[in-house]
């Protein structure tokens, strides 16, 4: 049997090769990526040149566990009795922390509707999208979060209802109410205050209006499937969720088979001519 796995931990993720006999079991698996790893050696400076607290020899630790590891995979604990190859496939993301159990999960996300990035620095990515408010834009903390420079830090708000899918721009410049300042400097307080958001406001980069189907988007609008919604320099495109079209089937010695439906076209029907007599 021979496994390629992904081992998650807190010091960062290793791919390792499981070589072992076809009747190993999870607890086995389980052992060996909990053995601890060779450590380097350590080479001990004399008093006179080691640095403060270094001379001193470390202290001993316990080698002991506590019980026996538990393997995580796709967010559940495996059997340790179960056979490893019946359990495990190729490229499976696992872990020995429970704390990094929802990493493990590799299913695909829910969702109605999916955005997809066809055009920009981060073409290639798609999002999944549930009923909600999900906003488009450069920030990290955005639900479609694009490395765009020239995309605003919230450009766009989609809605997703039962009824319909709706995107709409995000309006900027809108000031916040003032505080009316009372007292001996009220005035040259307010007015340096004003300078100062006029400067920082001519500081930030101009980021261009979106466009939907490449007319200016102003208000609330309906997204219809395959339009075109570009933001900054990026593109995106509103799509259904299509179910996976490839077949893949678990086989008895580890792993998945992965069976592709041909892509050649079927051969024309051959085509006959007959010149019709002459009169």
């Amino acid at each position: 049997m021979r496994i390629m796995l992904t081992v998650l931990g807190e010091q960062g993720d290793r791919d390792v090769v499981i070589e072992a006999a076809d009747d190993a079991t999870v607890a086995l698996v389980a052992a060996s990526l909990g053995a601890p790893e060779p450590l380097a050696t350590v080479v001990r400076l004399p008093r006179a040149r080691a640095p403060y607290g270094m001379s001193e020899p470390p202290a001993r630790v316990s080698t002991a566990t506590v019980g026996e590891p538990e393997l995580w995979r796709n967010g559940k604990t495996l059997d340790p009795r179960a056979p490893a190859r019946s359990v495990l496939r190729d490229g499976d993301k696992v872990t020995l922390d429970p704390d990094l159990a929802r990493a493990t999960v590799s299913e695909e996300p829910g969702g109605v509707a999916e955005v997809r990035v066809v055009g920009g620095p981060a073409a290639g990515t798609v999002h999944r999208l549930g009923l909600g408010v999900h906003v488009i834009g450069s920030d990290p903390m955005c639900a479609i979060a694009v490395s765009d420079p020239a995309l605003a830090p919230e450009a766009a708000t989609i809605r997703v209802t039962p009824d319909a899918i709706t995107v709409e721009p995000i309006r900027r410049g809108a000031q916040t109410q003032r505080l009316k300042l009372k007292g001996r400097w009220a005035e040259e307080v307010a007015e340096m205050t004003a300078r100062v958001e006029a400067r920082e406001a001519a500081r930030l980069p101009a980021h261009e209006q979106p466009q939907l189907d490449a007319r200016p988007l102003t208000d609330q609008a309906d997204w219809p499937e395959h339009a075109l919604l570009a933001c900054g320099s990026s593109l995106f495109t509103l799509t259904a969720i299509q179910p996976p079209d490839a077949h893949l089937a678990p086989r008895p010695e580890g792993g998945v088979a992965y069976n592709r439906p041909p892509r050649l076209r079927r051969p024309e029907a051959g085509r006959r001519f007959q010149r019709p007599a002459e009169p």
